[in-house]
């Protein structure tokens, strides 16, 4: 199988993506950036318990 006969369906991560009616909403922020001079890139995810089985 090679990289064409792959299609990316993927839906990229941000705060405010549709979620299940009473489950919290995702949520992701920088908390260190490299860019920023800390000495890693370190970013929080907050999701469901359904969610974190697609990760």
């Amino acid at each position: 199988m090679t990289e064409l006969d792959w299609i990316d369906i993927t839906v990229p991560l941000e705060n405010g993506m549709v979620h299940w009616p009473g489950d919290p909403e995702f949520c992701i922020f920088r908390q260190s950036d490299i860019q920023q001079g800390d000495p890693a890139t370190v970013s929080h995810l907050s999701v469901d318990r359904f969610s974190q089985l697609l990760f």
